[in-house]
């Protein structure tokens, strides 16, 4: 019976590569159906509130049809297609390396498509971010000093009924 030997096992030299962050893979999946836009305007908050996140709301209209989603939901979405455009671009690059490999065999080129690869491999994924900072307006300090506003219906026609006379 031949001996085995064990080799003792030495680790692979690895490069640190940016990871996909992690992101809730799981899929959107259909939620709540409003008939009108009245249904939904009648329900007021409470309606939209009962949207979870990963569900798409789906509201039918005269004008047409239309997905409502959660702001968290929205901010992936809007993520993964700025990465797919950001790829899409990646990909046509090494596309293009590689049909040049397979009319140039030199060592330039057969690096140039290597580098391409290391290089798309390497791309970090873009951040996708939860939620926006909401809007507050801003304080504005103006001097209503020199300002005169007429309410008064009257005096109003005469003024445009004086500007419109030649």
């Amino acid at each position: 019976m031949p001996t085995v030997t064990k080799r003792a096992k030495t680790p692979l030299p690895t490069r640190r590569r940016n990871t996909l962050p992690a992101r809730r893979h799981g899929r959107l999946k259909p939620g709540r159906t409003w008939e009108s836009w009245e249904k939904l305007r009648v329900g007021g908050q409470s309606e939209l509130a009962a949207l979870k996140p990963g569900e798409i709301g789906v509201l039918h209209t005269k004008t047409g049809t239309f997905r409502i989603v959660r702001e968290d939901d929205f901010q992936t979405l809007y993520g993964q297609a700025r990465d797919a455009e950001r790829l899409s671009g990646g990909f046509s690059l090494m596309v293009t390396a590689a049909r040049a490999v397979s009319k140039h065999r030199d060592d330039t080129t057969v690096n140039t498509l290597v580098e391409t690869l290391t290089f798309i491999g390497d791309m970090p994924a873009l951040p996708v971010r939860k939620r926006f900072a909401p809007l507050q307006p801003q304080t504005l300090v103006a001097d209503d000093s020199d300002d005169e506003i007429e309410l008064d219906a009257s005096v109003i026609r005469r003024a445009i009924a004086k500007a419109e006379q030649p």
